[in-house]
């Protein structure tokens, strides 16, 4: 642990504060990417999470996840009716997905199955080809489905 995560840090420190820095551009997928994993797995250990302190009088931290943000976006942008009832009804949207795709029941879909519309999910917001799901192992047959 002292080596994964508390000696990286010291490298980061700069008058006593632990700087982290995340970029808006740094992936293909469009999320926020960091040079520096170490501060977002600390969520993990609670004695190290315990030990970050607000540099701020009264000041708090907050932990934050941005759990499906896109596709929340998108549902409400495109006033998605399934998609709304799926996140306001704590509903899992990428099972929904699989089990169209396997034309199975929500409560008969694998976890390979679930990965898979999860991918789906993602693709069609970052507008990727049929073929850059086969890319991403989503099988040929599968795809004519998918594409549906």
């Amino acid at each position: 642990m002292v080596g994964t995560y508390i000696e990286p840090m010291y490298e980061k420190v700069v008058n006593g504060i632990i700087h982290q820095n995340y970029y808006v551009n740094g992936t293909v997928s469009g999320r926020l990417s960091s040079p520096f994993h170490v501060l977002p797995a600390q969520g993990e250990d609670a004695i190290i999470r315990s030990s970050f302190v607000s540099g701020y009088m009264n000041g708090i931290i907050v932990g934050v996840d941005f759990s499906q943000a896109e596709l929340r976006t998108v549902a409400s942008l495109a006033n998605d009716k399934k998609m709304i009832d799926a996140y306001s009804n704590d509903k899992d949207l990428h099972k929904i997905t699989a089990s169209k795709i396997f034309d199975t029941s929500i409560d008969k879909v694998t976890e390979e199955q679930r990965h898979k519309g999860k991918t789906c999910n993602f693709a069609m917001l970052y507008d990727v080809s049929p073929y850059g799901l086969i890319a991403q192992k989503i099988a040929e047959d599968e795809e004519e489905e998918i594409g549906r």
